[in-house]
């Protein structure tokens, strides 16, 4: 890859984006290309980080794992996206596994540049300290949502979220990944996001085949999110205060980016 391609992908990512020209350089100099195939280990729990890692294409899964070896999806981070930067600057190993689940193309920005740069470049240093910010108010919302919604709103949301972009009343979703991925980015079983779906189907909010759910109507879908999870949750629409559902999709992106 070209060091001209180097500078082009880092100034295209948030994290760069503020940075002088110098600073641009100086990243590109001390940092490297790779690849991944499908279901490959790029980081392992234990493991000190070697940089800060910019996806340049692909998709990687990032978990962690109980006692008994279940897993728990804590993000899935696509092109642009970078991970490894708070352990560069807390000096602790990962705690987290890094697996990609397509081909995945990664530059690796090395720790020493990393110090170095974020020394000489206050601008560096404040897109670090905002980009943990951010890490930190998603963990804060992944909790938050992950404790106090119930397993058909967590679906819900996720389902809004990835048709904001589209318009009218009905929208098209594509999952992103399996839904075995899925559910645990979710928090909860594979079992338990079949059965969510199941319910939506009943009440014909949305039809899925593979891996197409067809959103019949956002509003009513939106509506799910305005009930408390204690209890059945009404299907009727609301009588003029039904939620924004590209504003109510956005409250809950954590669910679907992590990043």
């Amino acid at each position: 890859m070209k060091e001209i391609d180097k500078a082009e992908m880092l100034r295209g990512a948030e994290l760069f984006s503020p940075l002088s020209e110098r600073s641009i350089e100086q990243l590109v100099a001390g940092s490297q290309l790779s690849s991944y195939g499908p279901d490959s280990h790029i980081a392992c729990a234990g493991e000190y980080s070697r940089g800060i890692l910019l996806i340049r294409s692909g998709l990687v899964k990032l978990s962690i794992y109980s006692q008994h070896g279940q897993e728990k999806v804590i993000a899935m981070l696509g092109e642009g996206k970078t991970f490894g930067q708070a352990e560069i600057l807390s000096c602790r190993p990962l705690l987290y596994d890094a697996r990609s689940i397509s081909r995945v193309e990664l530059l690796t920005v090395g720790c020493d540049t990393v110090h170095k740069v974020s020394r000489i470049d206050a601008r560096f240093g404040l897109a670090l300290a905002q980009c943990l910010s951010h890490q930190f108010d998603a963990l804060v919302r992944d909790i938050k949502y992950a404790s106090g919604y119930s397993v058909l709103q967590r679906v819900a949301s996720f389902l809004l979220y990835r048709a904001a972009e589209q318009t009218g009343t009905e929208a098209l979703v594509e999952l992103p990944f399996t839904k075995s991925v899925l559910a645990s980015r979710l928090g909860m079983a594979p079992e338990s996001f079949s059965r969510a779906l199941r319910r939506l189907q009943d009440r014909k909010l949305v039809t899925a085949k593979a891996r197409w759910i067809r959103v019949h109507d956002m509003e009513a879908l939106s509506n799910v999110l305005s009930h408390s999870p204690r209890g059945d949750i009404s299907m009727r629409r609301s009588s003029g205060n039904a939620p924004d559902t590209v504003s109510a999709a956005r409250r809950h992106q954590v669910f679907a980016d992590g990043g």
